[in-house]
Parts: structure tokens; sequence; C-alpha cells
């Protein structure tokens, strides 16, 4: 073998190790042979090229560098300490999922005001507002977009050099990257669009000194309508972003107050039953909300105002909102949301109807004579001091807390698909309980593995899908 094969072999077999020390070892090597009296004595002292190139220690080359393989010491000892590097892996998503979240928003945003335009034409400072929304929106997209990019691709890179510190995979020599640089156009452009949104919104300031003059100017009024004592049953429909109170009043007659809300938007019917339906024909009226400077949100309030002691029927549906209701009586009451909470303190009803989609129930000192019916998509319903003829209520994905007393013979259902049950209630001898738990435990008065011991003629029933049960009677 010659001293060019020789070398031509080591070369190839020192092949993926780093380049300047692959050259710095063949050029030594090399002149090592040059150099020597025989040049196949040397080669021979040497070794194979394969022997010399496992002698030589350059990066990617020591047994330390070399994919070690999964043991079964090793394998344990990831499977062990998974919770720990599996919590690096949900830090980069998590990093991921801001970074993209910032490449929707400002898009997003830009689109939906620029769209909204035509609609709130009428009144300039809101359209000033939501130029300058979108102009800097805009600006900010541009600003950052390669910014983004390049965070995104240095997460990729920490990803993987992340698992090749966890699995010992061989590094890999990559090549040179450019250094991240602003383009000055894009600078140039993102900054302008900036300014002009600065400028738009001083202007938005100046035609917008308050926001009580937004109301007037956008044609929001505050609407009063007073009740005959005729009327029997009261409906409250929001479709619109609003919220709802009921509330007593020391008056004799029931009265229901409207603000911030344009005439147009409301359908009145008065008589016997009163209904009332708020709901805007205007697309994408939720941007109302949007707050750049004092254009603050524009929130529909509706007050119901009853006397004590009314007995009037009382049905209120919020598509999105909160609804309060405080010391009042009434007869048969239904209270639905799609996603808000619903607050009930100190009441009386013959019958009460609870529908939530999204938001929690929270209940204090209430008393329903006959069925308190209940139904709760997502969140956790809370009663406490209820005294109720019987219960009916489901859960689908939340906590149910009941404090209180149910009197009434007929049987009460009380079902959780997802969550914890706790029923606190009086008189022991009263009840007859029926209890099981799918995935949970069942545990009355401190027992678990429960089967009714009591007579009473208040039947409980209690189903919880994947949850705890635990009743608790003095």
């Amino acid at each position: 073998m010659t001293k060019e094969e020789y070398m031509k072999k080591l070369a190839k077999q020192l092949k993926g190790c780093d380049a300047d020390e692959v050259k710095n070892a063949l050029e030594y090597y090399n002149e090592l042979l040059e150099e020597a009296e025989d040049v196949n004595e040397q080669m021979k002292s040497l070794g194979s090229p394969e022997e010399l190139a496992r002698q030589i220690n350059l990066p990617g080359n020591t047994p330390n560098d070399k994919k070690k393989g999964f043991t079964v010491e090793r394998i344990l000892v990831l499977v062990f300490t998974s919770p720990l590097w599996l919590s690096g892996y949900s830090i980069i998503l998590s990093l991921f999922c801001v970074i993209v979240a910032l490449f929707i928003t400002f898009p997003a945003i830009t689109i939906a005001s620029l769209l909204s335009l035509p609609t709130y034409i009428s009144y300039m400072p809101y359209v000033t507002e939501l130029l300058a929304l979108a102009t800097i929106c805009l600006g900010l997209c541009i600003l950052l977009i390669k910014p983004l990019l390049f965070l995104l691709v240095k997460l990729k890179d920490l990803t993987i050099i992340y698992t090749r510190f966890l699995f010992t995979k061989p590094k890999k020599k990559t090549g040179e990257k450019k250094p991240f640089k602003l383009s000055k156009p894009l600078i140039i452009v993102s900054l302008a669009l900036l300014a002009v949104g600065v400028v738009l919104s001083v202007v938005t300031f100046i035609l917008h000194p308050s926001s009580e003059d937004y109301a007037k100017k956008a044609g929001y009024e505050d609407v009063t309508y007073y009740l005959s004592d005729e009327t029997s049953s009261i409906s409250i429909s929001a479709y619109d972003v609003a919220t709802v109170k009921v509330l007593p009043t020391d008056t004799d007659s029931a009265y229901i107050t409207v603000k911030k809300v344009r005439v147009d938007d409301l359908s009145v019917t008065e008589g016997e039953s009163f209904t009332l339906i708020c709901d805007s024909d205007k697309e994408l009226a939720f941007l109302e909300n949007i707050n750049i400077l004092n254009i603050n949100n524009r929130i529909t309030s509706i007050n119901v105002y009853l006397p004590e002691g009314s007995q009037k029927n009382l049905d209120v549906y919020l598509s999105l909102g909160d609804l309060s209701v405080q010391n009042i009586s009434a007869n048969i009451a239904t209270f639905e949301t799609d996603l808000g909470d619903i607050d009930i303190t100190g009441c009386d009803f013959e019958g009460l109807e609870v529908n939530n989609s999204c938001g929690d129930f929270n209940v204090k000192d209430l008393t329903v004579s006959d069925e308190l019916f209940g139904t709760l998509d997502l969140g956790n319903a809370d009663l406490d001091n209820v005294t109720a003829g019987t219960v009916t209520f489901t859960v689908n994905c939340g906590d149910f807390d009941y404090d209180g007393e149910i009197i009434g013979a007929t049987k009460s259902q009380i079902t959780n698909d997802l969550g914890d049950i706790y029923l606190g209630l009086k008189n022991r001898e009263n009840y007859t309980f029926y209890a099981e738990a799918d995935v949970g435990s069942v545990i009355v008065n401190g027992e678990s593995h429960f089967s009714s011991e009591y007579n009473g003629d208040t039947i409980v029933s209690v189903y919880a899908d994947c949850g705890h049960i635990d009743i608790e009677t003095d």
C-alpha cells in the first residue's frame, strides 16, 4: 500500500468528524510519513488506516460521541426520569404555540378591523379607531414576521439538540447559517404604519373626548319600560353581549331599564306577557368592544326591578354575559346562558330551571317550593343554604356542591359525568339514598361502599360517571 492510498483510506475513515480537526490530523500523519526513513515500517507501526482512525481523538470520533444504543439500564433511566425531560418538551411546545398565536393574532385583527369599517362608517371616531388598530397591527405584523420566523427556526434547532442530548445521537455538522438581520425597507414600512396608527389614535381622542359621547353619537340610549299590574310574566332575551340583573324595588310596580342600547335593536311586546328581545343585526358587532384609547367596552346592561312579594313568571336568556338575581320572589323562573355565570342570592321561587352551557352557577339562601331543575355543561355548581322540594340536576363537566335540605317526596336525581358531588343535607331520617360512582368513591357520613340504611320519604339518587360522591347528613 502506498502512502497516498494509506492517507486516502485514513481520510475516508475520519469522514463525519470535525472538518478542521480532520485536516490537521491528515496533515500531521502525511508529514510523519514523508519524514520517515522507511515509509512501510512507519505505516506498519501506525497500524491499518481503520486502526489509526479509531485511535485518533477527534470530536465525533470518540466512544463518548458515538451512539451508545438503548441498553436496559438506559431505558430504565429514561422511563423513571420521563416527568423531567417531558416537561422540557412541554416548554418547547408552549413557546411554539405562543409564536404561532402571534403569527395569527395581528393579521386576524387587521382583517377584522378593515372588514368592519363599512358597518360603523356613520360614526367617524370609531372608524378612525378601527383604522388605527388595523395599521398598528399591520405594522407589528410586518415588523415581527422575520423575528418570529427566526425564533421558529431556532426553536426547531433547540428541539433537535435537546432530543440528541436525551437519546445520545451523534452531532451532525451543519453548514454556517446567515446571521439574523432585519430588512431596512420592512423596518421603514412597519414604523411608518405604526406612526400612522398613533396619529389616528390621537385623532380618535380629539374626536371622541369621553365614553359618554360614544354612546350618544353612535346611537346608544338608556330606555325604561314600566310594566302594568296585569303583567303576569316577563321574558328577557339578549343575543348580544349583555349583563342582566334582577333586583328588588320599593315601588308598587315592576319596571325594566336597558342601558347603552340602540332602540332599533330592541323588540318589545307589552301586555299580560312582557317580552323584550335585544338583538343587533350588525355583523362583526363584537368589535365594538375593542378599545385603543377611550372608546371602551360597550356592553348593554338590562336591569329588571320587581316589587316585594311579586309572583310573576320570569324567563331570562343570555347569549354572552352574566346574570345576577338578588332578593326577589317569583312564581316560575327560568334562567339560561350560553357563556356566563349565573348568581342567585336570597330568592324565593315556586319552581326554578337553570341551564348553563359554559359558566358557574352560584346560589346562596334560596327557597324553591317545588322543583329545582338544572343542567350545567361546563362549570361548577355551588348551592349554599338551599331548600328545595325536589332537585334534578345534571353536570357534564364540573363539581356539584349542595348544602341545605330537600323536602319533597318526589325522587330527586343528581348526575355528574366528570366531577365530584357533595351533598350536605339536614334531617338525616328523612332520606333514602341510592349512590353510585363508576370511577371514584362513594362516602356517606364517613362510610364508604355505601348501602342505604335510611327509609325516609325523600329519595335521592346520586350518580357520578367519573368523580367522587360525598354525602353528609345531620
